[in-house]
């Protein structure tokens, strides 16, 4: 299926951006860290994360919402993911001085970080 033709599947809201059965919008651009946290700083990791994605909400509104999840086997490991109105706007966040500061001052708290920008392909 085309992404034109899973777009005219999923309704529009006001602003042209699709939503999703319950009537949530659906992102088409994403960004998604895999973050291995030192041992003793997942407590500091999960407060710095929401401070730097508090400030992604407040001063880039094109984020449509961030999830940060917790692996139940391996307390160290977590993985993020932002949803974003479309690439430009996401860019535009990674671009901006003050990302670089806040995500280098999250990912000192970790051993290893790897991140993806992605578009979505498939909602169910």
């Amino acid at each position: 299926m085309s992404s034109v033709t899973r777009s005219r599947r999923l309704r529009a809201d006001n602003y042209g951006r699709p939503r999703g059965q319950k009537g949530d919008v659906v992102a088409d651009a994403y960004a998604s860290g895999n973050w291995h946290v030192k041992k003793g700083k997942e407590k500091d990791f999960v407060e710095r994360w929401t401070e730097f994605l508090q400030w992604t909400r407040k001063d880039h509104p094109a984020m449509l919402r961030a999830t940060l999840i917790q692996d139940l086997g391996d307390k160290t490991h977590f993985i993020s993911t932002s949803e974003w109105d479309n690439a430009e706007a996401r860019a535009a966040w990674k671009q901006s001085p003050e990302f670089a500061k806040k995500f280098t001052a999250t990912k000192e708290l970790c051993d290893d970080m790897s991140s993806i920008d992605a578009e979505r392909r498939v909602t169910i």
